[in-house]
């Protein structure tokens, strides 16, 4: 049995920081007909009854989504020139994320919208009274967490595509070699792969929406994209690409550039 756990080790009560808190029910209800068999029920009610419950809400927020924007996020071109920001974690990715939002040219996805992916167009005015399932900072260091702040693509992806993500294991660790095939999907098959650039494109096309249109570069971060820089090529031909490295023992940085074009 592999159980379902929460990232920031609260006990099999605690709900804060749960990768899953923007899945919507259909979502929900297909990772549980895919995994049923490796959730302990009995341990782990408490959580399981919270992400049901925030999948009823998700899927409100992800109907009005379709109702007022659906059309218009359907129809939005994407800008082709986004940059990835590429590294292993820890290696202070996210610190060069950071820096680089604070650029007007970037559209960037939020804390907020990759934990609500299907449904933060019609319920960013929710955002202020979620305080009690998020902490202040993230649970693997002390940096400053809030729903404002840049965050990893791949965290949504994970919701919209009900796991199939390199991230699912935060979910199933029992079960993580399973998941290996979501990094760079050479062995994938067509329908899972399928759903990972399907929810992809549709996050993607979303941000740039909610930024105010294709002018802006999309500026996109997440360590599992390090493994798929060929896959990305293809899908973005004019994309950049920083790699971070650090050294591990003098904690010097190093970033490469790489222009597709």
């Amino acid at each position: 049995m592999a159980p379902v756990i929460d990232v920031n080790l609260g006990g099999c009560h605690s709900v804060k920081n749960h990768p899953l808190s923007g899945i919507t029910l259909l979502q929900w209800a297909r990772l549980l007909r895919a995994r049923w068999t490796q959730i302990e029920y009995l341990r782990y009610f408490p959580r399981l009854l919270f992400i049901t419950f925030m999948a009823a809400l998700n899927t409100i927020g992800a109907v009005a989504d379709w109702f007022f924007y659906g059309a218009k996020v359907r129809a939005q071109e994407l800008n082709d020139e986004p940059v990835f920001v590429l590294g292993h974690p820890r290696t202070g990715t996210t610190h060069l994320h950071n820096l680089l939002s604070k650029d007007p040219r970037f559209a960037y996805a939020n804390t907020f919208q990759v934990g609500f992916p299907s449904g933060f167009l019609s319920m960013s005015w929710l955002a202020p009274y979620l305080g009690l399932i998020m902490d202040s900072k993230r649970p693997m260091d002390n940096m400053a967490l809030a729903w404002d702040t840049p965050q990893e693509d791949e965290v949504a992806v994970n919701q919209l595509s009900s796991g199939a993500s390199p991230y699912a294991p935060l979910l199933f660790m029992r079960r993580e070699t399973e998941f290996r095939k979501f990094y760079d999907f050479q062995d994938c098959d067509a329908e899972d792969f399928a759903r990972w650039r399907d929810s992809f494109t549709h996050f993607l096309k979303k941000i740039q929406f909610a930024a105010g249109g294709r002018h802006k570069r999309l500026l996109l971060k997440s360590p599992v994209h390090t493994a798929r820089v060929g896959l990305l090529r293809k899908m973005f031909p004019k994309a950049t690409f920083v790699f971070v490295h650090r050294h591990p023992y003098e904690g010097e940085f190093l970033f490469i550039l790489y222009m597709s074009n």
